[in-house]
């Protein structure tokens, strides 16, 4: 599969680039904060299933619904190095999710609920809904007091839910092959050392136009996701970062990076996936429903389905193919927005050819390795 570097000339690369707005439309989900309601060192999971959404939203145009994968699933169940137990809150690679998602399905959140905490990977804790206890309805009805019932009593796991997986993955390192990435088919996952991030951000960046810079090269502790990048009217870059500390830190959950010197090392260590998600298509065309005590389930198709555009979602709405793209590459005035997003085209039709091959990478990561245990 073509990946960022394969499909985007130099010369093409815009100035600045943001898919939060793509001519005022954003192609992003909203943020989080992994450290609520505990502490949980778990920014590898962030870093890496922000990535993972936002580039199912790409892939879709940004048509609805919104994804979101269950983060909690994959804190419960993705197995450390050398299928060992979950690391969970103690801390892992992206690396290692791809690798569960390449033969695992992960559901999005409104099936597990994130918790910051380790729990076993069992069914209950992968997906699961919850009734009302016995007598609880009676009781509410009668105005008569019902605290000290156990409203878990009623959860049970469902196996039929809408699942998400990863059909190839891959790793980039140095400011332009990461801007082509970036462009080409969405943001990336990175490694940065994120010593003075945390407290000192905010102090440091009204510094310099909004961007945080420093010359310490601490060691790479944080995973982080890189959407795209810009200028300031000085002329300093920077990269545009989604972190996973809350929208009260940085702006709005954000904050920007001094690009092109490998700052806080994060041009070295940066990985991409590419997700897939033929459930969820499944149900846009109405082939299956949900019910609430035994989940998804197949049925006589609904006529009309839901909100589905099948030729737009295996074309993306761009009516070019794979070749034509390849051979756009070489010219240096195409508009960002076409390219980028044409790209995004390209990247869904070679999917859906390693997909329907059987096409699996599930090798080891090239140089350079992450590291084995990044917290946040």
């Amino acid at each position: 599969m073509p990946t960022g570097v394969d499909l985007v000339s130099t010369e093409s690369l815009p100035e600045k680039f943001d898919w939060r707005n793509i001519d005022g439309r954003s192609f992003v989900v909203p943020d989080v904060n992994q450290h609520i309601p505990q502490y949980c060192g778990s920014c590898w999971i962030h870093g890496t299933v922000s990535q993972l959404n936002d580039r199912i939203k790409i892939l879709r145009n940004a048509r609805w619904p919104d994804v979101m994968l269950a983060r909690q699933t994959l804190l419960n169940c993705v197995p450390g190095e050398n299928n060992t137990a979950p690391p969970g809150c103690y801390g892992g690679d992206a690396e290692l999710i791809y690798h569960y998602m390449s033969h695992t399905k992960v559901p999005d959140e409104t099936c597990n609920t994130w918790k910051a905490k380790n729990h076993e990977c069992t069914p209950i804790n992968i997906c699961s809904n919850c009734k009302d206890p016995p007598g609880y309805l009676d009781k509410v009805a009668k105005g008569e007091d019902v605290s000290g019932y156990d409203f878990t009593s009623g959860c049970r796991a469902l196996t039929g839910f809408i699942g998400y997986g990863v059909s190839d993955f891959g790793s980039v390192k140095g400011e332009i092959n990461m801007m082509k990435e970036i462009y080409a088919r969405g943001p990336i996952s990175c490694t940065i050392g994120a010593n003075g991030l945390m407290t000192g951000y905010d102090a440091n960046a009204v510094q310099h136009e909004g961007v945080f810079v420093q010359s310490d090269r601490p060691p790479t502790d944080h995973l982080i996701e890189v959407v795209g990048w810009g200028e300031t009217t000085s002329g300093l870059k920077y990269w545009v970062i989604r972190n996973s500390w809350g929208t009260y830190w940085g702006e709005a959950g954000w904050f920007r990076l001094r690009r092109g010197v490998n700052q806080n090392s994060i041009e070295e260590g940066c990985t991409w996936a590419v997700p897939t998600f033929d459930d969820l298509k499944l149900e846009l065309q109405g082939k299956v429903l949900g019910d609430f005590y035994i989940g998804m389930h197949k049925i006589k198709p609904l006529d009309p389905p839901l909100k589905y555009n099948e030729e737009a979602d295996e074309a993306f709405t761009f009516k070019r193919d794979a070749s034509a793209l390849l051979a756009e590459r070489a010219s240096t005035a195409a508009p960002s927005v076409t390219l980028a997003l044409a790209c995004a085209a390209c990247l869904t039709l070679f999917g859906m050819l390693a997909f329907a091959a059987g096409v699996r990478r599930g090798s080891r990561l090239a140089e350079p390795q992450l590291p084995t245990t990044l917290l946040g």
